[in-house]
C-alpha cells in the first residue's frame, strides 16, 4: 500500500473510532447525577443542551469528512481538488474542537464518560493531523 493511501486510511480509522467514542461518551451514564448527557436525573441541576448540540454537529461534520476522505482514498475525487481538501481539513478540526469544548463545558469531573469523550476529541485531532500530513505530501507547488 502506498504511503499516501496508508495515511488516509489512518485518518479514516482514527475519525471512525472518534465517532464511536463520542457516541459511547454521550450514551453512558458516567455523568454526575445524570442518566446520560441528554437526560438528567432528579438531582441534576445542569443543562447539557449546548454540549449536546455541539456533539451532534461534530458527529455530522465527522461523517461528512470521513465520506470525503474515503472518496480521496478510493480515487473518486482527484488529488488536485484543493477546495475539497481544505473543506475536509476544516471539518476535521471543527469537529475536534466541538467535541473537546462540549465535554469540557458539560462536566468538569473525572467520571468515565468524560474520559471517553475527551479521548474521542483527541483521536479526532490526531485524525486531522494525519489528514494534514497527507495534504502536505500530495500538494504540488508549481514554480514558474
Amino acid at each position: 500500500m502506498e504511503q499516501n493511501s496508508l495515511t488516509l486510511l489512518i485518518s479514516i480509522v482514527l475519525a471512525a473510532v472518534g465517532i464511536l467514542f463520542t457516541i459511547i461518551g454521550v450514551a453512558t451514564p458516567g455523568w454526575a447525577g445524570s442518566i446520560n448527557l441528554f437526560r438528567c436525573g432528579s438531582r441534576c441541576p445542569l443543562n447539557y443542551t449546548a454540549a449536546g448540540v455541539l456533539l451532534l454537529l461534530a458527529i455530522l461534520f465527522l461523517v461528512i469528512a470521513i465520506v470525503f476522505t474515503l472518496m480521496f482514498w478510493r480515487g473518486m475525487i482527484s488529488n488536485s481538488s484543493d477546495i475539497i481538501k481544505n473543506i475536509v481539513l476544516f471539518l476535521f478540526l471543527l469537529a475536534a474542537i466541538f467535541i473537546t469544548v462540549a465535554y469540557s463545558r458539560a462536566m468538569p469531573s473525572g467520571l468515565y464518560s468524560y474520559h471517553i469523550a475527551v479521548t474521542a476529541g483527541n483521536l479526532v485531532f490526531l485524525s486531522a493531523l494525519a489528514f494534514t500530513y497527507w495534504l502536505g505530501r500530495t500538494s504540488v507547488t508549481y514554480v514558474h
